[in-house]
């Protein structure tokens, strides 16, 4: 019996010298015919290249390595560009990563308003982490019923090390992320393997643990996360969230080092909209779109792309109503459909009034069956300022 390569390709050699074809009855016999690797004709030669998982019958085409470098050169410019006048921001992230290469672990979290740039700081502080291992995960607001969804995105990757911390905490994690039949009992013990579990895997290189929208994690998650989150130090181990400023109160922060993200200010404000446009904008137009947006920086780029070169060079007036981009009506739509019914009515109210009286509005709306606190929960929100109405 010839012998075999590794991978299961044939040794055998067709007439002309060719290099054999990889073998297409690789594995076991699962059909039970007598075809598969125990099967007579294993080493018969495959008239078709190898199947490749997820790529039909027939190899798919590697993309060029150029390719791929460009669309992550591209990638990154784009975060750099978002990422203008962040710099005490970057430095935040950048000693946070120090520390836990030197040893002593520390978590942080970032709270802005939507579109202001957090999830961009994140893919910074990923981005400058290469010596470090990276794991990652994000609230999504459809798994925040499933317990455990979010850490388990978060640990898949480091599972193999499961056998390396205490056994009854391992078992724990593994009923925890449905891997066993049992239950998950003490969650204490899932807490714990979250920590130890981070803690075997820093021994081997540091660990940056990226967690976005924060306030959509499942609360099994959030508390297994925040557990570990109090006890880095000594720790390799640097452990960055993100929340939403209106989305705070659904996520625990009293014990984490908060950064706030604000606004930029008028400098890189300059810098943001000259990386869109390639006229100079007027000083009063630069003025007005920095006022109108808070210095955010999704609505400074979704504005000024919004806007024609006329209108940002001051050849032209400004719509008396700036447009409302796609980008940051679904950033308002997103914290408007989180409020409260009374809020929204209110604020459906002030949107169809024209004369700008608070006393009107809020009658208005409670007519509508909004009760007397609506005006204050939508003020908290950012969306309607003291200014907006009086």
């Amino acid at each position: 019996m010839p012998p075999r390569r590794r991978g299961g390709a044939c040794r055998d050699r067709p007439a002309g010298g060719r290099q054999p074809l990889p073998c297409r009855h690789r594995g076991r016999d699962r059909r039970g015919d007598g075809r598969g690797a125990g099967g007579p004709d294993r080493h018969r030669r495959c008239s078709r290249p190898p199947r490749l998982p997820g790529a039909g019958l027939t190899p798919r085409r590697r993309r060029p390595d150029h390719a791929i470098a460009s669309r992550a050169r591209t990638a990154l410019t784009r975060v750099a560009i978002v990422l203008r006048g962040r710099e005490r921001e970057q430095a935040e992230l950048h000693e946070l990563v120090d520390r836990a290469r030197a040893g002593r672990g520390s978590a942080m979290l970032l709270r802005g308003q939507p579109g202001v740039g957090k999830s961009a700081l994140l893919e910074h502080a990923v981005s400058v982490a290469a010596d470090v291992t990276v794991l990652r995960t994000r609230g999504v607001e459809s798994e925040a019923p499933l317990p455990f969804a979010a850490l388990h995105r978060l640990l898949r990757p480091v599972l193999g090390h499961l056998d390396d911390i205490p056994a009854p905490q391992a078992s724990a994690l593994r009923a925890a992320f449905g891997e066993t039949a049992e239950s998950v009992g003490d969650r204490h013990l899932v807490f714990l393997a979250t920590l130890n579990l981070l803690s075997e895997v820093a021994g081997e290189r540091p660990v940056l643990a990226v967690v976005d929208d924060a306030h959509w994690l499942d609360d099994a998650s959030a508390a297994a996360l925040l557990f570990a989150a109090r006890r880095l130090e000594g720790e390799s181990v640097a452990l960055v969230f993100a929340v939403r400023d209106d989305e705070g109160g659904r996520f625990d922060s009293r014990d984490l080092t908060v950064l706030g993200v604000a606004g930029v200010d008028v400098d890189a404000a300059d810098a943001l909209i000259a990386d869109q446009v390639a006229v100079p904008v007027a000083p009063q137009v630069r003025a007005e779109l920095l006022e109108v947006t808070g210095g955010n920086p999704l609505g400074l780029l979704e504005l000024t792309r919004a806007l024609t070169a006329q209108q940002l060079s001051g050849q032209e007036r400004l719509p008396d109503r700036l447009p409302l981009t796609e980008g940051v009506e679904r950033a308002f739509l997103d914290r408007y459909r989180r409020l409260p019914t009374d809020a929204q009515t209110l604020l459906l109210v002030a949107a169809a009034d024209d004369s700008g009286r608070a006393a009107t509005i809020t009658r208005a709306a409670g007519t509508l069956g909004a009760g007397p606190d609506a005006l204050d929960t939508a003020e908290q929100s950012g969306l309607v300022e003291d200014g907006d109405v009086c």
